[in-house]
């Protein structure tokens, strides 16, 4: 599992876990999301994206922030955009998940982000491939 942990709320983090994929770039992954606010579970949500996507957002991540989403990752999936906004002074990200009505925010500093996409793509890696 790949954990976004912030770094202002204890007990609050977002996790992805990468449940399959399959092979074909235009096939798809089935993903677990989770976001954890002060030790509690507020949203879960198990979906698809095509491996395009999956591929996208983790490029995204390893090279955070990249200029040409300018604060905002969307995609043509249903489930989960992210956007974000720098915080100079404490220089650290707001991130902001959202998943059609409800937007959950992580803080989080540019290392942790790059971090976090490695993490993601070791375990989509390391999922179980349908063939």
């Amino acid at each position: 599992m790949a954990i976004l942990q912030d770094t202002i709320q204890q007990h609050t983090y977002i996790e992805y876990i990468p449940i399959d994929h399959r092979v074909d770039e235009l096939e798809g992954s089935q993903l677990c999301f989770t976001y954890v606010e002060q030790g509690k579970v507020v949203y879960k949500q198990r979906f698809g994206w095509t491996n395009r996507t999956v591929h996208a957002f983790i490029h995204m991540l390893q090279y955070f922030p990249l200029r040409q989403y300018d604060g905002y990752f969307s995609h043509f999936e249903k489930h989960l955009e992210m956007k974000w906004s720098h915080n100079e002074e404490h220089d650290h990200y707001t991130i902001q998940f959202i998943d059609a009505d409800i937007s959950m925010t992580i803080q989080a500093g540019k290392e942790q982000l790059i971090t976090f996409g490695h993490q993601f793509q070791q375990q989509w890696h390391q999922s179980t491939v349908i063939e």
